[in-house]
């Protein structure tokens, strides 16, 4: 039905085009019929060889008008809303300002320019400007988007700080924040500045682990959905979700670092992985077990500290026990106080990738008063 309606269409626009041929050539060239009849007729012929040459010609018209439409929409799928919105209104913008150009030139009447010229001229122009509208809108789309934000929310009293750099870069979160959690908390207590960017595909991964068959992974991108909520329920002013695919990239990791390029933003991760080859590819991370990592307690040699046994380590003799913060440490020869709380005391501190590790030994103060006790027994 849609073939069958442009076809008609195409033959009608055919007919209309063969009549102003006909009316050209025959004010141009062979002059006027003397018969009004005569000229009808002319132009009827006109209308129906043209009609009939663009009916037929009308499958390979609509197949290119397809394949046209198909490119346009498959251009546009790499375009957010965003991008379109603003791309439109500096198409606008540059359109208008064609217009305000445009107006004075055409009035000027430059000798060796004929109308058909001026026209195109201006056809040109407009299609000149207009592109370099959009160009520079999409080029500058973060700038106006951080531009809108400071005017929103900017502080009444009106008073400027100098600062450097007022430009704060949004963050794009990945996965694994999300999951982890502790986003929530870092966002309450305010230490955390700009807006936070949710990729789409970041959501689809999210989906994708909360239908996995592992029952593990499935609670964790259920939890991950539910953190996503939160943030969006809890903070919708600073948490945007980007519609961007990369249909040329398959690894969402990769996604994250070409979108962190595109958009000049920083990356919040806790993938160990994803952080190096960020950092190598000059891209800023800020990642939440660094932060828990500078915010452990300082430990130094000789400093003492009370620790729960609660397993055995992996030498002869040693105890296992943590603080609060998940830091783990190791006490030499604390295997026999498995269960209890006994007073240590710090050796040595061992910072790796994956956290600080803590080797302390029982106190002799503690020993001490374990003899005295069995010398009283």
């Amino acid at each position: 039905m849609f073939k069958r309606g442009m076809s008609i269409l195409i033959s009608i626009i055919g007919a209309i085009l063969g009549i102003i041929i006909a009316n050209i050539a025959m004010s141009g060239f062979f002059g006027e019929p003397k018969s009004s009849i005569l000229k009808i007729v002319i132009l009827v012929v006109a209308a129906l060889i043209f009609g009939f040459i663009f009916y037929h010609l009308s499958p390979k018209f609509i197949s290119i008008e397809l394949k046209l439409i198909d490119s346009i929409e498959e251009s546009l799928k790499n375009f957010s809303l965003v991008d379109i919105i603003i791309g439109t209104i500096g198409l606008i913008v540059g359109l208008f300002l064609a217009f305000l150009i445009s107006q004075p030139l055409l009035k000027l009447n430059i000798p060796g320019i004929g109308k058909v010229l001026t026209v195109v001229l201006e056809i040109i122009f407009y299609i000149g400007m207009g592109f370099l509208g959009t160009k520079l809108a999409l080029n500058y789309n973060e700038e106006f988007i951080v531009f809108l934000d400071r005017v929103k929310t900017r502080d009444k009293t009106n008073i400027k700080i100098p600062t450097k750099d007022n430009k704060i870069k949004p963050k794009i979160v990945d996965t694994s924040t999300i999951i982890d959690g502790r986003i929530i908390d870092i966002l309450k207590t305010g230490f955390l500045e700009g807006t936070l960017i949710i990729p789409i595909f970041v959501i689809e991964e999210l989906q994708h682990i909360a239908d996995s068959d592992n029952y593990l992974r499935r609670q964790k991108g259920r939890r991950g959905l539910d953190i996503l909520k939160t943030m969006q329920t809890d903070y919708k002013d600073r948490v945007k979700v980007v519609d961007k695919r990369y249909k040329d990239i398959d690894k969402v990791d990769s996604m994250l670092i070409k979108m962190s390029e595109e958009l000049k933003a920083n990356l919040l991760t806790n993938d160990y992985n994803l952080n190096k080859v960020a950092n190598v590819q000059g891209i800023f991370v800020y990642n939440i077990n660094d932060l828990a990592n500078a915010m452990r307690p300082i430990f130094i040699a000789g400093e003492p500290i009370k620790v729960s046994i609660i397993k055995e380590g992996r030498e002869n003799n040693q105890g296992i026990g943590y603080l609060d913060d998940g830091t783990m440490i190791v006490v030499e020869d604390g295997k026999k106080y498995l269960g209890e709380v006994i007073e240590c005391t710090v050796t040595s501190v061992l910072q790796t990738s994956a956290g600080k590790m803590i080797f302390a030994k029982k106190s002799e103060t503690d020993k001490l008063d374990t003899n005295n006790s069995d010398t009283e027994k």
